[in-house]
């Protein structure tokens, strides 16, 4: 009896478990004014881009390393890390004003668009976005990610770069 009821404990906590997938998965490439994340290096961006309003180092604690942010518009940031062969590579991005777009491969998402843009091509993001932010998970592990800010009128606010 013991085992059969551990047997129905288990099997309904397998039924019910939602586990990962509250939000779709983008696994093509994601490019910020034709800088493509992960590919593009820092004199590439800052050639296409201009000069920046400000250059900053900053310490990433998750990946333990030193970054290069290049900060535009005063609210836009494209940052810079060390790959494997030295080079200084696209790794992140904070997006909060209109001035740059971002093209997940032919599809575009900017600041200032409403989030219904994301109901057909991104329907499980967009069905669990909370309140204020969503999600889609990037590439193939579950610890990349682009979050979507936006307000109570439904206007993105923010496209940030993360990595849990």
């Amino acid at each position: 009896m013991k085992k059969l009821i551990t047997l129905l404990v288990i099997f309904a906590n397998v039924c019910c478990a939602q586990g990962q997938g509250y939000y779709d998965n983008f696994d093509g490439a994601v490019y910020i004014q034709g800088n493509q994340l992960y590919y593009t290096d820092l004199n590439q961006a800052q050639s296409a881009l201009g000069t920046p309003d400000d250059i900053e180092h900053i310490f990433w604690e998750i990946s333990e390393r030193e970054v290069t942010c290049l900060n535009y518009n005063e609210q836009d940031n494209l940052c810079f890390a060390d790959n494997f062969f030295g080079a200084l590579m696209l790794e992140g991005f904070s997006l909060n004003t209109p001035h740059f777009s971002l093209l997940l491969d032919e599809f575009e998402l900017k600041v200032g668009f409403h989030i219904d843009v994301l109901q057909d091509r991104f329907p499980l993001s967009y069905q669990n976005r909370g309140s204020g932010s969503t999600a889609l998970t990037l590439g193939e592990g579950d610890y990349d990610y682009l979050f979507i800010r936006f307000n109570t009128d439904g206007i993105i606010k923010g496209l940030e770069h993360r990595v849990f």
